[in-house]
């Protein structure tokens, strides 16, 4: 027997008429994208924290990212040195 996942996506339009940057994948804090048709890999990793607390949103390029900020690079240097995020 073979399983499909398919996941429901709204995407949600800004008033500028872009799609809005959000946190996608199964593991919050995996994709940040304003794509509908995107899928991920489902594993998980502790940086996803780090970056799901970061947010997601558009950057100055245009393209959505995670913020990148200190809380976040102090957050992934923990989680690389073994430690809980």
């Amino acid at each position: 027997m073979r399983l499909t996942f398919i996941a429901a996506v709204t995407v949600i339009i800004s008033a500028c008429g872009a799609a809005v940057c959000r946190d996608a994948g199964c593991s919050k804090g995996q994709l940040c994208t304003d794509r509908a048709d995107v899928a991920s890999t489902c594993e998980y990793s502790p940086r996803y924290a780090c970056f799901a607390a970061a947010g997601c949103e558009r950057q100055a390029t245009g393209a959505c990212g995670f913020n990148q900020t200190q809380t976040l690079t102090d957050c992934l240097a923990r989680v690389a040195d073994g430690g809980a995020p």
